[in-house]
């Protein structure tokens, strides 16, 4: 890599487990505003914002995965036969469709 080119400067994940790569971007959760975010290869899209689950991700736990913390931090997954993005807490889940986004 020769350098670096940054989109922005304000968003973020410090949780490895809650970045997961799909065949259309890049979703993670980022740890400041508690937003799911789309890297689609140019820009960034607050996706928890247009599809109006904002008020869903503000009470996730987004700190970073440790042994002692096992069970306690937010993981995403994908299914890649449905193109569906997954979102886990220690409680709650949800799903994200990327064929209807």
């Amino acid at each position: 890599m020769d350098g670096a080119q940054y989109l922005q400067d304000d968003v973020g994940c410090v949780n490895k487990f809650s970045v997961r790569g799909t065949a259309s971007g890049l979703y993670f959760i980022d740890s400041i505003t508690r937003n799911l975010v789309k890297f689609d290869g140019k820009q960034l899209n607050n996706v928890s914002l247009t599809h109006g689950m904002s008020r869903w991700f503000t009470h996730l736990p987004v700190n970073g995965w440790t042994p002692e913390l096992q069970g306690q931090a937010c993981r995403l997954w994908g299914d890649p036969v449905n193109n569906d993005v997954y979102v886990n807490s220690p409680d709650k889940s949800i799903c994200f469709s990327e064929v209807l986004d």
